[in-house]
């Protein structure tokens, strides 16, 4: 019983280290939750207790969606371009050697592009990293 709770505990400790690094964890990455927080600042709505009360059975699935928005679309679009640059430049830009040896290295920089692009893609769509 006791290893059960143990194993558990630590699942749930590596699930909450997982998800604090996310990269919709971070103010800069929610484009659409901010867009909303901006359009309800100071409304009437969220001035009073009573107005938040009767607003939180249609903020709270609004909120949720936009979360959702934020996680599956406008993170990983706007993770696409840094990792198609960062892939131009770990296997095309500045190509080193000889004319013969980039002759024998397109083969591999073509099946590689695919790769890198999309290991890049997924690293900068889940974890926070910079998109500039």
């Amino acid at each position: 019983m006791t290893k059960n709770r143990l194993q558990r505990l630590l699942a749930i400790l590596l699930l909450g280290s997982a998800i604090s690094g996310c990269a919709v964890t971070q103010t800069e990455n929610r484009l659409t939750m901010n867009y909303l927080d901006r359009a309800m600042e100071g409304s009437t709505i969220t001035n009073s207790t009573t107005g938040k009360a009767l607003a939180a059975p249609i903020a709270l699935p609004v909120g949720l969606t936009a979360g959702v928005i934020d996680m599956a679309l406008v993170t990983p679009a706007r993770a696409a371009s840094p990792a198609a640059k960062d892939t131009y430049s770990y296997l095309w830009e500045s190509p080193q050697g000889s004319d013969l040896r980039q002759a024998m290295l397109i083969l591999p920089k073509v099946t590689a592009t695919p790769i890198v692009f999309l290991t890049d893609w997924a690293f900068r769509s889940v974890f926070t990293i910079n998109f500039d």
